[in-house]
């Protein structure tokens, strides 16, 4: 916890330094639109940009873990426990074999 607050506050100190030693104007054209401002709020927005389709980027990904996760975990209770009775919407992942063992590859 603490190094992560630590952390967090030399970034910050670091970006305020950064913006304070970039403040020269630079335009930027989009093509349909162009828009001024300084060279330090351009790298940030541009960084936060990056980070935010990143993010979206991973997230097809993610739901996808999540599910596969939840099923695993919904078989490995029914495996654990063999006498309780499976509900309706469960039915359908008791008839669907499982997967082959893995096997890691040979060098």
């Amino acid at each position: 916890m603490r190094f992560a607050l630590v952390l967090s506050l030399v970034l910050s100190i670091l970006v305020a330094v950064f913006a304070l030693l970039n403040t020269a104007e630079i335009t930027v054209n989009f093509g349909f639109i162009e828009a001024s401002g300084p060279i330090a709020l351009v790298v940030i927005l541009s960084f936060v940009l990056g980070v935010a389709v990143g993010a979206l980027a991973m997230v097809p990904g993610r739901m996808k873990r999540r599910k596969e996760l939840k099923a695993l975990k919904k078989r490995l209770n029914q495996m654990a426990n063999p006498d309780a009775k499976p509900h309706a919407a469960d039915s359908e992942s008791l008839s669907t074999p499982p997967p082959p063992p893995y096997t890691a590859p040979h060098p």
